[in-house]
Parts: C-alpha cells; structure tokens; sequence
C-alpha cells in the first residue's frame, strides 16, 4: 500500500495509546493513510520525545502496552491504515535506569553488554589508567567531597555514588576496599565479597576464561545478534543485606578521603 497522507504522533505520558486510539477514527475519516510514531520504547520517566532510550526492547509503561498496540493494530487495519515506527535504539540514554549502562559501570569488560557501546580505556591514558571514565563532577573530586556533594550510598541495588539527583553504581570491584575500610571485617562478609568478584563472569564462564577475556578486549570487536540479557541478579542486596549492613560504612568521611576514592578501582 502507498501512503496518500501521514500524520505523525508524538507519544508520551501526556498523549499514550489510549488517547492515540480515541481519535484514530477522526484521522481515518480526515483521510489520514499512515501513522508516523515517535519512539515508544522505555524511556527516562517524563520523556517528551522518546529519544532518550533506557531499554530498547520494552514498551514505555507512560505510553501503553503491548495489548494497547494491538487494539490500535486492529483499528488501522479495518481502515486499511498503516503504521511506521521511529526506532532510535542508538539513541541511548545516560541513566541509572538504563539496565546496560548500570551493568556495565558495575562489570567492566566483564559486562554482557560492553561491546555495545564505543568505549575507550586506555590504559596509556593517565587520567583512564584502564578504568571508565564518566565526566559528570562540576568541580574536582577533591572539591565535590569537601562541599559533600558526593555521598556514597547503599541501597537495594548495591552500593551507588550520589551526586545530586544523579546515580552511579560503583564497580564490583571497589566492594572489598569499600567493606574493608574499617578493619575486624566478618569472615563471612569477605567470604560474600569473594562471591559477588566472581558474579561479573559470563554464565557457565570460568574465572579463568573471564580473566582472559577481559584481557583480550582492547580490539573492542561487535559482538553481531548478542542476544541482549538482563541483569544476572548478583544478589548484592541480599547478600549484603540485612547480616552486614550495620557493619557497612556507607558515608564518605567514614573512607578512606578524596585520594582513596579517586583511586579506588
């Protein structure tokens, strides 16, 4: 079928399918052939445009559901209507919500998903010494602690850096030096921080194998059709919590200072 005429619809928690759906027949008797929408994928929460994806693989919840499209589906098809989708799953958003982004900041290479993103680590850089690099303090670290405009915290997801509204998880590596500041450490909270080391390789993978694979990245290769995957459940929260969490020191005067935190790893 040739579109005679478009109309595009810009979705979101304001317009969703509900309202799309009540005035498709308007459109049809307008002479509307196709319907142009905006990305519907789960967006940052407020999203007007759609374009700052989370999770390209999921229906907004601000925008409908699955059974919502295919109500919709069904009308355009009795009024020989069609629908094109804008699909921006490249257009990735910074966020804690991003369930990649978390993964990677909390796995390094060891993520499912580090090789879909563009990522430069290179340990010849002084300032990246092999780590991430995520630029979002406004003044030096040293200055940001002063002021306590970073607060370490714990919560449900594990450990995270607070800078203010925004959150960062902290790399699974840095657990030990974060659980281990204070001395007289339980044996059995380091016998759960040498678990939680050996969660970041992939399924059925051993130490050995991650290591290698780990070590064996710096050509950054695709990985074509990966088939994306959750988060594997690490179990932080409840392998932390509730036996060590008092033991916890979860603010960032009871660490180690400034040079302890940029350092750690």
């Amino acid at each position: 079928m040739i579109s005679t005429s478009t109309y595009r619809i810009q979705l979101h928690d304001k317009f969703n399918f509900h309202q799309l759906e009540s005035i498709l027949e308007y459109l049809h008797e307008l002479g509307i052939s196709t319907i142009y929408a905006s990305p519907i994928t789960r967006a940052i929460k407020g999203s007007s445009h759609g374009y700052d994806v989370t999770d390209p693989q999921q229906i907004s919840p601000e925008i409908g559901t699955e059974e919502d499209l295919q109500r919709i589906a069904a009308i355009l098809v009795k009024h020989n209507m069609t629908w094109i989708q804008d699909l921006v799953p490249n257009h990735m958003a910074f966020e804690n919500s991003n369930p990649w982004i978390r993964d990677l900041l909390e796995k390094g290479k060891a993520s499912e998903y580090y090789d879909f993103f563009d990522i430069e680590t290179d340990a010849s850089i002084e300032l990246l010494d092999g780590k991430l690099m995520v630029p979002f303090l406004g003044n030096t670290l040293t200055e940001c602690l002063q002021k306590k405009e970073i607060q370490l915290a714990f919560t449900g997801e594990g450990f995270v850096i607070r800078y203010f509204q925004k959150e960062y998880p902290v790399a699974i590596p840095s657990y030990r030096w974060i659980c281990t500041a204070r001395s007289g450490a339980p044996p059995s909270l380091l016998t759960t921080l040498d678990d939680l080391e050996q969660k970041p390789c992939r399924h059925g993978e051993s130490r050995s194998d991650c290591g290698q694979r780990a070590r064996s990245r710096p050509n950054r290769q695709r990985t074509r059709g990966h088939p994306p995957r959750g988060r594997d459940g690490t179990g932080i929260q409840t392998r932390l919590r509730p036996r060590f969490l008092d033991w916890l020191p979860i603010q960032p005067a009871q660490l180690a200072g400034a040079e302890g935190l940029a350092s750690a790893r």
